[in-house]
Order: structure tokens, then sequence, then C-alpha cells
């Protein structure tokens, strides 16, 4: 718990800090809690490199899900949940700068799905996490905390990338941009993200009930008065462009996932 002195008075800062883990113990970032109701409210990432430029990570150890959305111990791999039919857990973001253009992915040519096709701002298979040398079950915090590897990994990819703190913000979208405007926020490093939905038994595109999915969708907001650097995965993706959400749509190149984010929840 961190002390803090203020106005002559001493005053607790209800927070803690946890170090969460890979499942080979390398450190992949900090999380911040709020002691009061457990919530995550900051994760930092540490840097990530796709050494091997692979575009599909077949070994990873994923989160496969019950059709409650609850995810379940087994330990697969993605290659292995998606031989067996298992439902699994994903993360999908729109990043958007300002509120007005947001970021879209193209695919590489070498994905397994939808190759080549324009796609969201970070988007992934959920990883297993480990906290005080325990898997982590708890499927809320194991989905903000991927989100956050996400969007690092894909958006501010490599070893010397800094990386941008994820903030969550737990009121609406008018209020997040109230107190961007009433504290002058200028920070291209900093995302504010908003939960969007949670779709306990859904699929792949959104609404595909064939390729079985556990699905959070976030909504992201930078405030800053020049557009934030960006470094992308080549092994994932071929470019990654600010854009108007409302041209992607007509895109012929915009995956039907997308296309179905956009439409339902934008």
């Amino acid at each position: 718990m961190i002390q803090r002195e203020e106005n002559g008075s001493q005053e607790k800062e209800k927070t803690r800090r946890e170090i969460v883990l890979d499942k080979d113990g390398n450190q992949l970032g900090e999380v911040v809690y709020d002691l009061g109701n457990g919530e995550i409210i900051e994760i930092q990432t540490r840097p990530y490199e796709n050494k091997s430029a692979e575009a599909e990570h077949y070994n990873e150890i994923v989160c496969a899900t019950d059709d409650n959305g609850e995810i379940t111990p087994e330990r697969l791999t993605r290659k292995e949940v998606r031989e067996q039919g298992k439902r699994y857990l994903i993360v999908t973001s729109i990043i958007l700068h300002d509120g007005e253009l947001a970021f879209f992915q193209h695919r590489s040519e070498q994905k397994e799905i939808d190759p080549g096709g324009l796609s969201a701002s970070a988007h992934g298979v959920a990883k297993e996490i480990y906290q005080a040398g325990q898997r982590m079950q708890k499927t809320k915090d194991v989905v903000a905390i991927n989100m956050a590897l996400e969007i690092n990994e894909e958006l501010r990819h490599g070893a010397g990338a800094k990386q941008f703190c994820v903030k969550f913000w737990r009121g609406s979208k008018r209020e997040l941009s109230e107190f961007a405007r009433k504290e002058s926020i200028d920070d291209p490093d900093t995302i504010y993200l908003l939960p969007t939905v949670f779709l306990k038994s859904d699929g792949y595109p959104l609404g595909d009930k064939n390729n079985k999915r556990t699905r959070a969708l976030f909504t992201g907001y930078i405030f800053s008065k020049k557009p934030p650097m960006v470094v992308f995965d080549c092994g994932e993706s071929s470019k990654v462009e600010l854009l108007d959400s409302a041209e992607v749509i007509k895109d012929p190149k915009v995956i039907d996932d997308l296309k179905s984010i956009m439409i339902n929840y934008y």
C-alpha cells in the first residue's frame, strides 16, 4: 500500500501493485488494483518482441472457457484448443485518437484467419497469466491484462519501444471526455480503456456460433495534440493506420468481424 503526505495529514492511497508473469516466469508487466473494490485501474506492460516474426503462435498456452465465459483449468495450446473445438477467450479493442480517427491494422498475409484483411486496433487470443506463483483464473482480470498486452504488442512492438500506459475508465464515454477536457490532457502515451461488451458465448466473426469464442470488446481513447507513435509487429501486420471509422466500414478489405463490431457497437 502506498502512503502519501497531503495538506499536513497522512492519507493512504488505497491501491496495490502486483507483478504479472508468463508461464516461464518472465515479467509481463505491473498491475495496479483498487483495494476498495478489487478492480484493475492501471496496467504498465513490459516491451515485447516477436523475435521469430511468426504470424501465428500455435504453441502458446491460451485460456479455454466454458459457456458462461469462465476460464477453465485446462492448459491447451492455441493449436490444440482449435483442433478440439473448445471455446476460448479473445480480446479486441478499437483505439481512437481524440475521439475522431481510430487505429486499424492490416493483417499479415500469413495469418490463418482473415489474412490480409483490415482489422481492429488490437486483437488477440488471451494467454495464461501468473501472479504470485498461481495461474490467474478470474476472467475479468485476465481479460484486462491480455488487452493491455495485445495493445502494446501490436501498436508499441519491440524491445526498445515505449509502452502505452493503459488506464481503465469505469465511467461513461461522456464523463471521460469531460475529464480529459477539464484536465487538459495531452498525453500520446496513455490509453484510457473502457469495457464495451463481454460476450460469454459467441464466435468469430462476431455473431458466428460455429467458431466458438468468449469475447471481450473494449474502446480506448488517447488524448493528445499530435497522433501517438505506433510501432507495429511486422510478423502480424503489414501496416497500421489512423482512419475514419465511417469510411473504413466501406473498405472491401475490412474483415467480417470488424464490420460486425462497428455496426453493433460503434
